[in-house]
């Protein structure tokens, strides 16, 4: 028999979970951030499905695990997971893990409130607002975001339903509910979730028969609503119909380069785009060396800390899914 443990810290951003992986986790291989996400993926499919999968995790649970950065001027790094596996860049994730590791003293922050946080996407940085011991809020500069296309076409039953691409760190489908017919509320969870899954499983069958593809899936697709100037309501839907219950980061970011292609939205204009609990990401795109890069801001609370427990005799220590 043999015992192993892994210690983390859980939070929640705008209600969308993050297990942030302090020790106990193998150690990853690569030279950069994306090269450690590639060996988590390959390698550590077993502790990733131990970690999000029940019985300690759920169909929703996302991970962070915290490791040495590769960019010399970054001061911590995080590679990203999920039950199904990695993504490149984590908006709500890197909100969750920085306000757990500095609440907790286990990252300290120069007289600014500014952090460099390497990530598998691009090194990013935050800036840490402060009440006393408390994060009220951590502001990112995002990756640069950009349209991929506009004007694609997913069947949904009878009727074609025309979709966007851009990528905000993640490539991102995003369709307006109204074109769906449906109205982005929380009585129609799981029409949307249907309609986001059918739209999201076309997207990714169509961009794999591109013939360039710097990245490899097309990660979530995005239901939104405008709901009046400046402000929109979203829906996330990525793997295996698992909803992100934050507005989600990256998609937000997403979503502005998309609004700012079709002269929707300006630089530097102010947005809330809130999930169905009416909980709202503020961001805004600014042009820097001639690439828009999405500034964001959110907050989230440390929900628990764990110290979990792996015993060779469980037949269940690699986790379950019942879908």
């Amino acid at each position: 028999m043999t015992v192993s443990f892994v210690e983390t810290i859980d939070t929640h951003t705008l209600g969308e979970p993050t297990r942030i992986v302090l020790s106990g986790f193998p150690p990853l291989r690569g030279r950069t951030l994306k090269d450690r996400s590639r060996d988590l993926l390959h390698r550590h499919r077993a502790m990733r499905q131990a970690l999000m999968w029940e019985p300690r995790g759920h169909v929703v649970m996302f991970g962070a695990v915290v490791v040495p950065p590769a960019d010399p001027n970054a001061d911590l790094g995080l590679v990203f997971m999920d039950g199904g596996g990695t993504v490149d860049m984590c908006m709500h994730g890197t909100i969750g893990a920085v306000t757990a590791l500095v609440e907790t003293g286990r990252l300290e922050l120069g007289r600014h409130g500014v952090a460099v946080v390497d990530t598998p996407a691009a090194p990013i940085k935050v800036r840490i607002q402060r009440s006393g011991a408390r994060v009220t809020a951590v502001e990112l500069d995002g990756v640069p975001s950009r349209s991929i296309a506009t004007g694609l076409r997913a069947r949904l039953g009878r009727a074609k339903v025309s979709y966007d691409l851009a990528y905000g760190g993640n490539l991102i489908a995003i369709v307006r509910g109204s074109d769906l017919g449906i109205n982005v509320e929380a009585r129609n969870f799981r029409a949307l979730v249907d309609a986001g899954m059918e739209v999201k499983t076309q997207a990714q069958a169509a961009w794999a028969t591109s013939r360039s593809r710097p990245w490899p899936e097309v990660v979530s697709a995005l239901i939104y609503a405008p709901l009046g100037k400046g402000r929109y309501r979203d829906l996330v839907v990525f793997r295996d119909h698992s909803v992100d219950r934050s507005p989600c980061g990256s998609c937000v970011s997403a979503l502005m380069a998309q609004l700012h292609s079709l002269h929707r939205l300006k630089v530097e204009q102010w947005i809330e785009c809130e999930n169905l609990l009416g909980l709202a990401f503020r961001s805004r795109l600014v042009e820097r060396d001639r690439e828009l890069i999405p500034q964001l801001s959110g907050s989230a609370f440390i929900t628990g800390e764990h110290r979990f427990r792996f015993d060779s005799r469980d037949p269940l220590r690699h986790g379950f899914q019942l879908v």
